[in-house]
């Protein structure tokens, strides 16, 4: 893998770089999905 060859602190870095506003984007995409009313993705058993 690439990342092998980066210290954890730049996983670290990058990851919150590229997952954090992905993970809001996301969550902000459920969320007017469910404040509209249109169906969303339905969550796995047992992750409510």
């Amino acid at each position: 893998m690439a990342l092998a060859f980066a210290t954890e602190g730049t996983i670290a870095a990058v990851g919150d770089a590229v997952y954090r506003p992905l993970f809001d984007l996301i969550i902000g995409i459920v969320a007017e999905g469910q404040a509209s009313g249109e169906p969303t993705t339905p969550l796995p058993p047992g992750s409510s």
